[in-house]
């Protein structure tokens, strides 16, 4: 027989306690979703305290940061650290990238399927595309949901042909390593291109020297649909130049990608699953009423 003792603590106000609660139960994993990992690493004694019982922790719901990742698999060495791709309708989880390979990969890459499951790429006639090539992600394998309760249109739309079509766009490479783009209907058209905020999130990290950045589309009276980049400083370098940082856009991106707006923030508001609330964000640009205790500058 096999059993383990399931340890919930919600107790994110004192993130200090989660990390105590590790070595006062004797934890061997942790599970959490990024926005959790980040808050660890910034407002506890994460780094310099030993968790000598555990053995692994994973992340998944969203995306971390390359850069943190690794941070966080050389802090809990030799535990390992394992990043995670999935959904509630794969119960829960497709891809992983392994531990020993996390310090290799590129931003976005997922890594590759968890056993028994398959994934593909594929275009809008549900015919896989060539490596690099963008298309939807789809899945296969006995983890698979048998449809969404009491909505069969629901489910013919996510489930065809015996593949869950994820919503993600991704690409994957020669060595079939897949690499999340974003989500389909996360597209928006701006100046009649077809953009994607998490372009520009990629472009923003890659670009300053930031923790976080955040891009959100929002709908402006005379101009229609435009992005709006809200980007979080790392402590080591807190004094950021909206201005700075817009000449840098405005030189490298194409138009419909340069953002109309630029926040610097402390912080960013949560959801109840502690994700980003992009809805809020957007509505907060499209209201023009941006809270100043979210601001920094």
């Amino acid at each position: 027989l096999l059993g383990a003792h399931l340890i919930l603590d919600g107790n994110t106000t004192f993130p200090e306690s989660m990390i105590e609660a590790l070595n006062q139960h004797q934890c061997t994993s942790l599970s959490a979703v990024p926005d959790l990992f980040r808050i660890l690493l910034e407002r506890t004694s994460f780094r310099q305290t030993e968790t000598p019982s555990l053995k692994y922790m994973s992340v998944a719901g969203g995306a971390l940061e390359h850069s943190l990742s690794v941070e966080i698999s050389h802090s809990i060495s030799p535990a390992r650290f394992f990043v995670m791709y999935g959904q509630t309708e794969a119960t829960a989880r497709l891809a992983y990238i392994p531990p020993e390979q996390l310090a290799n990969v590129s931003a976005g890459c997922i890594g590759q399927a968890i056993p028994r499951v398959t994934l593909e790429v594929v275009d809008e006639t549900g015919l896989p595309v060539e490596p690099e090539t963008v298309g939807e992600l789809r899945a296969r394998g006995p983890n698979m949901m048998l449809g969404y309760w009491g909505d069969p249109a629901g489910t013919r739309e996510r489930i065809r042909d015996g593949w869950l079509y994820t919503g993600d766009l991704a690409t994957r490479n020669e060595s079939g390593w897949m690499f999340i783009k974003g989500r389909r209907n996360a597209l928006v058209k701006i100046l009649g291109y077809r953009v994607h905020p998490a372009d520009l999130e990629e472009f923003a990290m890659r670009s300053f020297p930031i923790a976080q950045a955040v891009a959100v589309p929002f709908e402006s009276k005379n101009v229609g649909t435009r992005l709006a980049l809200y980007i979080k400083p790392t402590v080591s370098e807190p004094e950021l130049s909206v201005s700075e940082l817009t000449a840098v856009c405005r030189k490298n991106l194409p138009r419909q990608m340069v953002p109309d707006h630029i926040h610097v923030v402390n912080s960013f508001p949560l959801n109840h699953a502690m994700k980003v609330d992009r809805q809020r964000l957007s509505q907060l640009v499209k209201e023009d009423a941006l809270n100043q205790s979210l601001l920094k500058y």
